[in-house]
């Protein structure tokens, strides 16, 4: 099918493709309910809309990072917003927690005065956080290879590790660290892990570079020579410490965030109970005479060091049901005994009204408190 040409300023032909339309952006397009259509077009940028406000074609930018595209009811304005109400065609609910000593109260207020029965639940949840710190207790616990030239091959087995890095080219150093007496519950999240050390020397030559995994076994037994040291299964995670700081003897330095290689383990090898994990530190291309020289257990016990991870609890939901009949220009409370205020509790939302023509079901609310 042929489609003419648009516009007063072109002659009329047929043409037989989109790409080949031309628009007349200066003629008046106000029958068509499209006013500065040229604007439009030239205005547009990368993730833009075009939407109609009841009256003419106006564009509609892209909303900042976290933000959600709504619209209240079939007629209104779209728009963007944060989900941080419950927006209902009559009313916004605002659901808000506190926690005292014996109890944690939910308060819902709607700031409309529309006759609208509402009814709905609250699900809540606690949010334990725990922590385990276990510290290298046995000099057969950090091991070492020394004076070997390339990762994986060759080298000294020793059952200390002064320093970790480069010594020269034909004498670099990795070490093995293994932690006992790990209990950790299974379906956890880690939110942060690390490893402690305590600086035996001062050293600040750089660059030094490392790069850590996990041993990626169930209950991690110690290398106890080259062959089991370089033979050890990695994780499928690992982190970089890249540019490792100037140390000074006697402070505390922490390694990068290893939540990852944890939570690998917690997947696969979880629950801990008493458990094991070892973590393997490789150089990882350091300059000659860049070595860091941690405190390990034959030197001082006491300095050793030490694998801490904090982890977030399975999740345990609870709900309660609002009670019927709530209308919009009332407030509502709940009390929800039993939480415990020292941690952190997350509330989710869930209002349902009915306003004589249908049923309508609010998005959900969440939030985080201390």
């Amino acid at each position: 099918m042929a489609i003419n040409r648009i516009g007063s300023n072109f002659p009329v032909k047929p043409v037989t493709r989109l790409s080949q339309l031309i628009i007349d952006y200066d003629k008046s397009w106000l029958d068509f309910g499209v006013t500065e259509l040229k604007e439009l077009a030239a205005g547009m940028q990368k993730g833009d809309m075009i939407l109609h406000d009841g009256t003419r074609l106006v564009r509609l930018e892209p909303g900042p990072l976290g933000y959600f595209l709504f619209i209240r009811q079939p007629g209104n304005q779209l728009y963007w917003s944060m989900l941080q109400y419950l927006i209902k065609p009559a009313g916004i609910m605002r659901p808000t927690m506190g926690i005292t000593d014996t109890e944690a109260t939910i308060n819902a207020e709607v700031t409309d005065d529309e006759d609208m029965p509402c009814e709905g639940k609250f699900r809540y949840r606690e949010i334990v956080r725990s922590s385990v710190s276990v510290q290298v207790n046995h000099t057969d616990n950090d091991t070492a290879l020394y004076a070997y030239t390339t990762e994986g091959t060759g080298g000294t087995y020793r059952k200390d590790w002064h320093s970790v890095g480069n010594n020269t080219n034909s004498d670099k150093r990795s070490a093995m660290l293994r932690f006992t007496g790990i209990t950790i519950p299974a379906g956890v999240v880690i939110s942060n892990a690390w490893i402690g050390f305590v600086a035996r020397t001062s050293v600040a030559l750089t660059p030094c570079n490392l790069r850590l995994w996990a041993d990626k076994a169930a209950a991690p037994t110690a290398p106890t020579n080259v062959a089991t040291f370089w033979g050890k299964a990695r994780s499928n995670a690992r982190v970089d410490w890249p540019n490792v700081g100037a140390w000074t003897a006697a402070v505390a330095y922490d390694s990068p965030d290893l939540k990852r290689l944890i939570q690998e383990l917690t997947d696969a090898y979880g629950p801990y109970v008493a458990g094991a994990m070892q973590i393997i530190i490789w150089n990882d291309g350091s300059g000659v005479g860049c070595l860091r020289r941690p405190t390990d257990f034959q030197e001082a016990a006491g300095s050793a060091a030490t694998l801490n991870i904090e982890y977030y609890e399975p999740d345990i939901w609870v709900e309660t049901p609002w009670r019927n009949g709530l209308r919009l220009s009332d407030p509502f409370q709940e009390d929800l005994v039993g939480l415990t205020p020292a941690t952190e509790h997350e509330v989710q939302c869930l209002l349902q009204c009915v306003d004589g023509v249908g049923f309508w079901s609010a998005p959900e609310f969440f939030t985080t408190l201390p």
